[in-house]
């Protein structure tokens, strides 16, 4: 029964229980009432709607780890209690919780067991008010049978959902009912006074009952920005509490975690991830930086110190000769090296780029003429419009395309041609060496930019060069990038903005 199989046995037989006794309850009563009139009729259809109503309008409260509903659907019940004979009372609130229940898409179970223990519980309050006063009695001598009869049914209802829960859950029956009395009790009391005074107005006046809709819509949406901002706060707090272990700990890894609040603190918290995760992957970055420079600079010293031991007390002026040369050379590396880690260093700050107009002409023939010793009639390049103007920083644009050009020359064997060229774009110029080298491989296209990051250790250099270049561009306000042509060759680029100005 739906879904019931999958349940402790105890759990199902309470169910089956309460649902059988419910409806044995209704339809006792509705025997035992006997013909309906008008006002029968009029005053079902009105619980229906009001019980209905109040099911849909529920108000979710934190309680003790859970969450609790909270909903005015038992003054209704009050009101039917004291102007319905038992039948049509009974019958109303059965067809009522069972639409206000499926509106919220409760499962069919859940549905039905609720609709027994309320059948259940309000037979019991239905018995105890009939039994001491008459159907239409609103006066004062009315109101401590309808607390009693009110009492019946909380004692009923509450002690029936929290023995099913801890039945289907496994869990103590008594702290279960001790962990929630209160908050029952203070829901009890209110849904009493609520439908008491509308009982009365009702009887003083049917349009005046009427105006307790107005406070009651009002009270309704007031609870309920006052539950979203207390969620609100709450959910702030837990991000303030993730903050604080992240500077505390130094754990870059930790996330805010996910709210259900307003989009605002969705999109704060999503933002913060998104922080956290650049911040981890940054510190990440510059930890394996630390990590590759020290091995990079650790290598020279070795070498050095390793030939400057060999010598021994009495080195032949040979040995030392040889030591001295390689102790230059390494020394040499190592200023190379540092200077390439400065230049890395500084590609932050804001007077690494100082832009101006660049004549693109004379700036391509003069990058030409610092590599021809070195490329030997190799270098092909397409001189630019004689008008044509780059906007940037000539000495850090040259450090850029000479790199490039030297990367070319160690990947590229043989007398095959190197291409130099500028191209313009939309909104940019992009410079362009393009190479016959083989090409690279297939995904790492964009590691090779990354500090220290060399496909071939048995070529030189210190694996800085195209990191150097991504620097110089992203401080230009562009990119730097290749286009690779696996077994052919490669194109590597640097695009800079072109001039405000134009």
């Amino acid at each position: 029964m739906f879904g019931i199989a999958g349940l402790p046995r105890r759990a199902q037989g309470l169910i089956l229980g309460m649902v059988a006794a419910g409806l044995s309850a209704l339809v006792w009563q509705l025997v035992a009432s006997g013909a309906w009139d008008v006002t029968d009729l009029e005053g079902c259809v009105a619980v229906v709607v009001m019980v209905t109503l109040a099911h849909y309008f529920l108000l979710e409260i934190r309680h003790g780890g859970e969450q609790e509903g909270f909903s005015v659907a038992d003054a209704p019940f009050v009101i039917g209690l004291m102007l319905l004979r038992p039948g049509p009372f009974l019958l109303a609130s059965a067809i009522g919780v069972a639409a206000g229940y499926a509106s919220r898409r409760i499962a069919p179970l859940k549905v039905a067991y609720n609709v027994g223990q309320y059948l259940v519980g309000l037979g019991v309050a239905s018995l105890i008010y009939h039994a001491i006063t008459d159907v239409g009695e609103v006066g004062r001598p009315a109101w401590l049978p309808l607390i009693t009869a009110m009492g019946g049914f909380l004692v009923v209802n509450g002690l029936s959902v929290d023995l099913v829960i801890t039945w289907v859950e496994d869990t103590k029956f008594w702290p279960a009912v001790v962990d929630s009395v209160g908050f029952k009790l203070a829901h009890w009391a209110a849904n009493v006074a609520l439908g008491l005074v509308a009982v009365i107005l009702w009887s003083a006046d049917h349009l005046a009952s009427l105006l307790l809709i107005v406070p009651l819509i009002l009270a309704h949406l007031s609870y309920r920005s006052w539950l979203q901002n207390r969620r609100e706060r709450e959910q702030v707090e837990e991000m303030i509490q993730a903050a604080e272990k992240v500077s505390l700990e130094a754990d870059s890894s930790r996330r805010m975690p996910e709210t259900d609040g307003t989009p605002v603190l969705s999109s704060l918290a999503s933002t913060l991830n998104r922080m956290l995760e650049r911040l981890e992957a940054g510190f990440h970055r510059e930890r394996r930086f630390i990590r590759d420079a020290s091995h990079e600079l650790r290598t020279p010293v070795t070498i050095t110190r390793g030939y400057l031991e060999l010598l021994g007390q009495e080195p032949q002026p040979e040995e030392v000769q040889e030591a001295v040369g390689v102790a230059m050379e390494e020394l040499d590396r190592m200023g190379r090296l540092i200077t390439d880690l400065t230049t890395l260093a500084k590609a932050d700050d804001p007077g690494f780029v100082v832009p101006g107009k660049i004549d693109l002409d004379g700036f391509l023939d003069r990058i030409a003429a610092k590599v021809r010793t070195v490329l030997d009639g190799r270098l092909r390049f397409e001189p630019a419009a004689p008008d044509a103007v780059v906007f940037g920083d000539e000495q850090r644009l040259t450090q850029a395309l000479l790199n490039l050009l030297q990367n070319a020359v160690v990947h590229t064997d043989g007398d095959s041609p190197i291409e130099l060229c500028a191209v313009q774009r939309e909104d940019s110029w992009r410079f362009e060496v393009i190479d016959s080298g083989g090409g690279l491989p297939a995904g790492v296209e964009e590691l090779i930019f990354q500090p220290f990051h060399r496909l071939n250790g048995d070529r030189p250099g210190s694996g800085l060069g195209l990191a150097i270049v991504k620097g110089i561009a992203e401080g230009h306000g562009g990119h730097a990038g290749v286009d690779n042509r696996p077994g052919e060759g490669a194109t590597f680029w640097i695009e800079v903005p072109r001039d405000p100005s134009e």
